[in-house]
């Protein structure tokens, strides 16, 4: 099932089922959908995960894996996380 399916069959379920307010309303449904597993983007957040994601591979590639700051850049990574 693609993610457009999936939407669908917890919309559909959802409204089937009166949601969790008893009504199916779009804030039921979005609740269905985080709880499945959907995560819902506006299109310039997503742009911007691709060109990241995008960057990203440029930069291994290029073998920033292998840089002397690394250590450092994922230790910065882990006290935010």
């Amino acid at each position: 099932m693609n993610v457009k399916e999936h939407a669908r069959a917890v919309i559909n379920e959802t409204q089937r089922s009166g949601g969790t307010s008893g009504t199916g309303n779009a804030d039921d449904i979005l609740e269905a959908l985080h709880k499945s597993g959907v995560v819902i983007l506006t299109n310039e957040r997503y742009a911007d995960l691709l060109e990241d994601e995008d960057w990203l591979a440029c930069l291994e590639a290029a073998g920033v894996d292998n840089w002397d700051g690394i250590s450092a850049a994922s230790d910065l990574r882990d006290e935010e996380g």
